[in-house]
């Protein structure tokens, strides 16, 4: 028998490899086919707003876009409505608090027992109260609802001269010039006033202890124009353990407030 050349060799070992890499790759897409056919059948149909829409404003079908979620997912994603809910969705009407563009739509926000309530977001054993920001020295939008930050503000103790004290620290930011946070956020909508912070405003809500709330603000009272100003704390640091409770060095001006007699124009600023 005559022996094959190196060449004649070579050749049909690169046509078995050839054939080999093919039913390889035949193999593979009918594989993959099937686990998309598969996959098919695991995910649900759920509703998508398509657009900004306020707390009582009237939703209608064209509100919503439809998406499919992988149903080992949605047990997740809490109480979202499904496709087959939109017509009672519908029957509903309106939304009891705002929503965002991108958001999938979970039954709290439509259910007739529940509202909006910013008073939920409080926590508990603690009271929102306004604080008054000296305009001049705002921090700008670097403050986010939910941030913690310091207060601040110039005052006299014992009939020594006025210097600045951090009266309170570490407390939690609720509102910003009015403004709360919006629930449900996802990541694309971060484009909310609470969400980001605000560049301008003269208030700020901060939640503080029943015990605490009358104390702070008789310690505003005795600052030298009725103002304060705020730090905003790292996330990056630990909670101090005096978070939330009033200066020591304050505690007499806590006691009670200071009363500004009242010209024509109101109390008059010293």
């Amino acid at each position: 028998m005559v022996d094959e050349s190196p060449g004649i060799q070579n050749k049909k070992l690169l046509i078995v490899a050839l054939g080999l890499a093919l039913i390889v790759m035949v193999l593979y897409n009918l594989r993959i086919s099937q686990v998309r056919r598969a996959g098919k059948g695991d995910t649900v149909t759920l509703l998508r707003y398509n657009r900004d829409i306020e707390a009582g404003e009237k939703i209608k079908e064209s509100d919503f876009d439809i998406v499919r979620v992988d149903k080992r997912l949605v047990g997740s994603l809490g109480q979202v409505i499904e496709r087959s809910g939109l017509e009672h969705v519908l029957d509903i009407g309106r939304l009891n608090q705002p929503v965002q563009r991108g958001l999938l739509a979970f039954w709290p926000h439509v259910t007739r027992d529940s509202r909006y309530n910013p008073a939920g977001t409080i926590s508990k054993d603690k009271v929102a109260i306004a604080l008054p920001l000296d305009a001049n020295l705002i921090p700008g939008d670097i403050v986010s609802v939910g941030d913690r930050v310091n207060v601040l503000g110039m005052l006299s103790v014992e009939g020594k001269p006025f210097k600045t004290y951090r009266i309170i620290e570490s407390v939690v930011v609720r509102t910003i010039g009015g403004k709360g946070s919006r629930v449900y956020m996802t990541p694309k909508s971060r484009g909310s006033i609470a969400e980001r912070g605000m560049r301008m405003y003269r208030s700020i809500t901060v939640e503080v202890s029943p015990k605490v709330s009358p104390q702070l603000y008789n310690v505003i009272s005795h600052t030298h124009n009725g103002k304060v100003w705020i730090e905003l704390c790292s996330g990056k640091q630990a909670i101090p353990p005096t978070a939330g409770q009033i200066n020591p060095e304050l505690s007499q001006l806590a006691r009670y407030a200071a009363v500004r007699p009242e010209g024509p124009e109101g109390p008059v600023e010293p």
